[in-house]
């Protein structure tokens, strides 16, 4: 019924395995970005938390809109004080924003605020205690 070329069937089968195979990589590289394994190299306790609240120190401090301080320092120093007070601040005042419109916004900003704190707790846990 049909007379196909050979060369061409060819080609059409070299295409689609060419577009599968780039879809399948493509789409674990999302599936990686989604899950927080593209969150940068870091190593410690930090990367276990990033992983954990899928949110980086950074991208909590831009939604917050303070700045990225260390943290990990502790709440003892005046400009990580300074911070926290202010992402306390800036959080209530997103929170009420956004309490009865998106839950997506909603969610970020918690998460955003439960990161921050994270960091800061895990610098209380792991300095010894006198």
């Amino acid at each position: 019924m049909f007379d196909l070329d050979p060369e061409l069937s060819g080609t059409r089968t070299g295409v689609a395995r060419g577009y599968n195979a780039r879809s399948g990589t493509s789409h674990a590289a999302s599936a990686g970005e989604r899950g927080g394994a593209n969150l940068g190299n870091m190593a410690g306790d930090g990367s276990v938390i990033t992983r954990k609240h899928k949110m980086t120190v950074d991208e909590a401090c831009q939604i917050l809109n303070v700045k990225n301080v260390p943290f990990s320092e502790g709440p003892t120093q005046t400009v990580v004080s300074e911070e926290l007070a202010n992402m306390l601040k800036a959080y209530e005042r997103m929170y009420q924003a956004n309490e009865n419109t998106s839950k997506y916004l909603l969610s970020k900003v918690v998460r955003a605020k439960d990161r921050i704190s994270a960091e800061v707790e895990l610098s209380q846990s792991s300095k010894p205690q006198p």
